[in-house]
């Protein structure tokens, strides 16, 4: 399975809008790897309510490579609503998730 993590099957209700994952989804975080310091990746219900748009899904946000990582930022406004699912700690020269 490597660097890759399922998202199980279920439903959220974020902000009178359903996201509904019938499915597992693998979500391969291979590309955020760093190979001399850790770093998070959050899995995010991402709500975007702007006209052009209209749709939930699931977004990554990565945190920044440091010694003492932070979870990522995950900005809120009045058209997109972020709800974090999983953050996922990426340690260093990792070839599996733990």
């Amino acid at each position: 399975m490597g660097l890759k993590v399922t998202v199980g099957r279920g439903k959220a209700w974020i902000n009178g809008h359903y996201f509904i994952n019938d499915a597992r989804y693998s979500i391969d975080l291979s590309e955020y790897m760093d190979e001399s310091l850790p770093r998070y990746v959050g899995i995010v219900i991402y709500l975007d309510t702007t006209e052009a748009v209209r749709s939930v899904t699931l977004k990554l946000f990565s945190g920044t490579p440091a010694e003492n990582p932070q979870l990522p930022s995950i900005p809120q406004d009045e058209d997109h609503v972020r709800l974090l699912m999983y953050a996922v700690r990426m340690n260093p020269g990792a070839s599996r998730i733990t």
